[in-house]
């Protein structure tokens, strides 16, 4: 990142405020929770307000949602790709692994729910 996309990036403030509706109400998930609560409490200040929801690990959130063979799944998805520990690609890549075991999930639960052949 230059100086100059420094320069011409919006303020914190204005960030924030176009943050806040969008994750109003909703669980926020990271592979890296502490770092990411930290840095939403400090965007969250330049508006005088507090971030009080925890952000939710990536674990934690995808053992809530998926069965055992999703979470292998998810697993096996992740091992295969590098982790990019860039925002948007590693985002991309958790989003993979959940991507993956949706499928299964959703296939499993369309045949369990469809009658049997005659």
């Amino acid at each position: 990142m230059s100086v100059k996309d420094l320069r011409d990036a919006p303020e914190a403030t204005q960030i924030a405020l176009t943050l806040i509706p969008h994750i109003a109400g909703r669980t926020v998930v990271s592979d890296q929770p502490d770092y990411i609560q930290h840095w939403l409490a400090k965007l969250f200040e330049t508006v005088h307000l507090a971030h009080i929801k925890p952000v939710t690990s990536f674990e934690e959130a995808s053992k809530e949602i998926f069965s055992d063979e999703g979470l292998r799944i998810i697993e096996e998805t992740l091992s295969g790709q590098a982790e990019p520990r860039r925002a948007g690609p590693d985002s991309a890549r958790l989003a993979s692994g959940w991507e993956a075991a949706l499928r299964v999930e959703n296939k499993r639960s369309t045949l369990e729910d469809s009658p049997p052949n005659p």
